[in-house]
């Protein structure tokens, strides 16, 4: 029986490995891009590409990007409680029985 939950403890320790890693991998290489992408000075019709650091993100006007993330701050708030609210209503509505209803349901 030992072997057996060893061989259960190992598979169940590979698979989170793995998912764990692809989430990881999932979140990480988008960021590490734009790092990647934001930090040169690069041009369509030049060839060579000149690392700038910060230099484009401190060029950027400060009431501009207060504006952005003032926008960004509304539209997500706005998005989440206009979801909240049509689930709110909706559940009801899905919670009775019809007929197709086992299409959505998992009971």
């Amino acid at each position: 029986m030992e072997i057996l939950n060893s061989k259960v403890d190992a598979s169940i320790a590979l698979k989170t490995f793995v998912s764990f890693s692809i989430i990881i991998l999932a979140f990480l290489f988008p960021v590490l891009y734009e790092v990647y992408v934001s930090t040169p000075d690069w041009a369509l019709g030049k060839p060579e590409i000149q690392f700038i650091g910060l230099g484009n993100y401190l060029a950027f006007p400060r009431q501009k990007f207060l504006a952005i993330v003032s926008d960004n701050l509304i539209f997500a708030s706005s998005t989440i409680a206009l979801t909240i609210t049509i689930s709110l209503i909706m559940s009801p509505a899905l919670n009775k029985e019809f007929k197709g209803a086992g299409i959505y349901k998992t009971r």
